[in-house]
């Protein structure tokens, strides 16, 4: 009404964006009112805990938010020309991030809060409040370049003089730019094209994810049924499709081997990008090779677009067909069509050019979960879960009660928890602070329990079952395992055979074994924190130790790891006939049985390769395919995949006793090591793990094998895309990594029959 008596006319929708504009920054400037600037300025004098008094200063580092909120406050379009809040590299080269050209723009093309952007705006603005022009008029247009709008900025007109510039504290931000943006666009499209490559690839997709197991505590929870459908989903849960993906999708094209392989590859960088993103702690070797993972994601898309979406004809998803034809039909839309539109990939955004931005960003704050939206995002669980509660209808009121309840709930519950312990003579604690033990000694490295409730008579059981292959020499192995540890000798994988005379000397206390249900273990993740993995053989029995063979040999470098599934977690009280034929005293030695897996050569793996590496157990009538381990040994839990497209065999075991029931009396051909479960699984196997003897040798093994493109390869599908790239992007990756790649085979004294080696 104000607008339409002022100038005659109504306001436009445009027009009334604006106005909503001015209104925010009408509000940030009632915000930092004198007293702000003042603090800003000359700084507040406070009392410190330590009795001091310092003097200090207002400072605005960091602004985080999704991309409308940056528009807004940057005060450009939303998707205009030039989108970004802090360059302005055109929007049409969004898809060239990470190429040296695109590097050059943004730093020769930075945003900059000067004279001439303010004078600029306030020309702009005349021509509007004045002159009664349309917002997108060309007349003011032609005053604004750059996608700016005629907003005065709030921060501009307070903090200006100061030496402040709001382009530079507005930072990526990874929840919104990967995980909600980027890596779901990839992962939709790729749906498309499973729809379009026809078959039952969807389905398959679908049936592979339920598959996936867990791991850790929530690192990677239980996928839904439906995957696809791609509905109801928070970041946390395309986090884990993102790190499970490599994977799931191989295969899925059939004998569209090109295009598979393009696919593996896009997969395979978009996994490493995320796990990179998202370190806490990084180096300036973790830097550098993050840059050359954004160079080659950047590529892969380009090649990705070039070669697979121009293949295939890509429509909108049948369930997104039928929503937007049931909600036609709910308004009575004459024009329903019942051809699902043509869906393209488009990654010209600015998700996917503030990519380019993460290098710099954590140059500058260190790693991006600090500009990262995660933690308040994660807030919207708790209206969600109300919202579930309500009858749909006026939900706000609803809401509102239901917080205040659970407000009333918490206050009574606090006042009961306090009489009881003032009651009972306890010390109180403040509200919101856990009380108890911790589950186990920090400083242990794992912990099983001590119980001697669940037990076995070893000959017994033995003969309950014999004829398994799995127990096959159980009682020998066990003796030698257990003679090795009373002798306090190296870990030598067990494959050193003692005599008959030795084992003789071993002594188990009423041919007892001791049975547990869990094991856990501590450790140092990369970011120098103290984590915890939890061991269930039913559950998640997948580990990693150490290799003990010799690594240090430089022309044939070996993989450093074995990787093993736990079958039972136990221990026995021992004894041990010296050579002079007294016997020591009863001791407990905590043991593990497992089941070695072999790194497959016949995929091989690792970051050069772009695939995950590939274990298959030894098979069980082998000897070394099943073994005791110290669980002192033991480095952490890993996260195996079935590799899919291999199916399942039973011919490596044909007993059931180790297998666990969903099984189904088979074992998976193959299982991929998902490097991307966590950041420590991830750097474990880049070269960054903590706290194990030989780490700065086994760094520089892996480090060899580091994002080195594969010279010679799909360089020529690039198209115009890489009219900058040269020999010298090729050198300059090379310099990251400070040697040629280095495929990583691993030599063994085990059974090499299947073209495996010991993992």
């Amino acid at each position: 009404m104000i607008f339409a008596e002022q100038f005659d006319k109504n306001a436009t929708d445009d027009t009334l964006t604006h106005l909503k504009c001015e209104l925010i920054h009408q509000i940030l400037h009632l915000i930092q009112n004198g007293k702000f600037v003042d603090v800003y300025k000359e700084g507040l004098v406070l009392d410190c805990g330590d009795g001091t008094e310092m003097l200090m200063f207002l400072r605005l580092l960091i602004y985080v938010a999704d991309y409308p909120e940056k528009a807004l406050l940057a005060t450009i379009k939303r998707n205009g020309m030039f989108m970004c809040p802090r360059c302005l590299v055109p929007k049409s080269r969004a898809i060239m991030m990470g190429t040296k050209k695109d590097q050059r723009e943004r730093q020769c093309q930075k945003c900059v809060d000067d004279t001439t952007r303010r004078r600029q705006v306030k020309k702009a603005r005349k021509l509007v409040f004045d002159g009664g022009r349309l917002v997108k008029s060309k007349a003011v247009q032609k005053e604004l370049p750059g996608s700016k709008v005629p907003t005065l900025n709030a921060f501009s007109e307070k903090l200006q003089e100061f030496g402040f510039d709001f382009h530079k504290v507005i930072l990526p931000d990874f929840l919104h730019e990967v995980e909600l943006g980027v890596g779901p666009c990839i992962i939709e499209h790729l749906l498309r094209i499973l729809v379009a490559a026809g078959g039952n690839g969807v389905q398959e997709f679908n049936e592979r994810f339920r598959m996936i197991g867990t791991f850790g505590r929530d690192t990677i929870r239980r996928f839904t049924g439906n995957v696809s459908s791609l509905r109801k989903l928070a970041a946390r849960d395309y986090e884990d499709i993102i790190q499970c993906a490599p994977m799931v999708f191989d295969g899925l094209l059939g004998e569209d081997v090109e295009n598979q392989k393009i696919v593996d590859d896009l997969l395979f960088d978009l996994a490493t990008v995320h796990s990179y993103s998202k370190m806490r702690m990084h180096t300036d070797t973790t830097s550098k090779n993050l840059r050359v993972a954004l160079k080659e994601f950047s590529r892969n898309v380009r090649v990705f677009q070039a070669k697979t979406c121009a293949k295939y004809i890509t429509n909108e998803m049948p369930h997104d067909q039928v929503a937007r034809g049931r909600k036609k039909a709910a308004v009575n839309d004459p024009s329903r069509d019942a051809t699902a539109p043509v869906k393209e990939l488009n990654l010209a955004t600015y998700k996917m050019h503030a990519l380019g931005d993460y290098v710099e960003t954590i140059q500058w704050i260190g790693g991006l979960e600090h500009s990262s939206t995660q933690n308040g995002e994660l807030q919207h669980r708790i209206s969600k879960r109300r919202f579930q509660r309500t009858n749909k209808n006026q939900f706000v009121k609803q809401i509102a009660q239901h917080e205040a309840r659970e407000r009333v709930t918490r206050r009574v519950a606090t006042r009961i928890k306090s009489h009881l312990q003032e009651r009972d003579g306890l010390p109180t604690e403040p509200s919101g602070i856990a009380d108890g033990l911790p589950f186990m000694d920090p400083a242990a490295h794992y912990h099983m329990s001590k119980s001697t409730c669940k037990h076995f008579h070893l000959p017994t059981w033995l003969g309950k079952h014999q004829g398994d292959p799995a127990l096959e020499g159980f009682n020998g192995l066990l003796k030698d395992h257990l003679l090795q540890r009373l002798l306090d000798a190296d870990f030598d994988g067990d494959e050193h055979e003692r005599s008959e005379e030795e084992r003789g000397n071993i002594f188990i206390v009423n041919d007892r074994i001791f049975k547990h249900k869990v094991l856990r273990i501590n450790y140092t993740s990369y970011d120098v924190r103290r984590q915890q993995d939890s061991i269930n053989p039913r559950t998640h029995a997948d580990i990693m130790v150490l290799s003990p063979e010799d690594i240090t040999n430089r022309t044939n470098p070996k993989h450093p790891y074995w990787y093993a599934r736990v079958l039972g977690i136990f221990h026995a009280v021992v004894q041990h006939r010296q050579a002079d034929g007294t016997v020591s005293p009863p001791r407990a030695i905590d043991f593990l049985w497992v089941r070695w897996f072999g790194i497959n050569n016949d995929c091989p793996g690792g970051w050069s390769r772009k695939r995950l590496h590939r274990l298959s157990f030894i098979p069980g009538d082998e000897p070394g395919a099943f073994g005791f381990l110290d669980p002192e040994q033991v480095i952490r839990a890993v996260h195996l995949i079935p590799v899919f497209a291999l199916g399942r065999t039973s011919e490596r075991l044909r007993e059931l006793l180790v297998r666990r029931p969903e099984d189904k009396g088979e074992d998976w051909e193959c299982y991929g090591l998902n490097m991307f479960a966590d950041r420590d699984a991830m750097m474990r196997q880049h070269g960054g793990g903590v706290g194990h003897r030989s780490t700065r040798f086994l760094n520089r093994i892996l480090l060899r094998d580091l994002h080195v493109p594969r010279l010679g390869g799909p360089a020529e599908v690039h198209g115009d895309a890489t009219d900058d790239e040269g020999p010298g992007d090729d050198e300059e990756i090379a310099e990251h990594i400070w040697t040629k790649t280095c495929y990583i085979t691993c030599g063994t004294a085990r059974p090499q029959n299947l073209h495996m080696t010991h993992g």
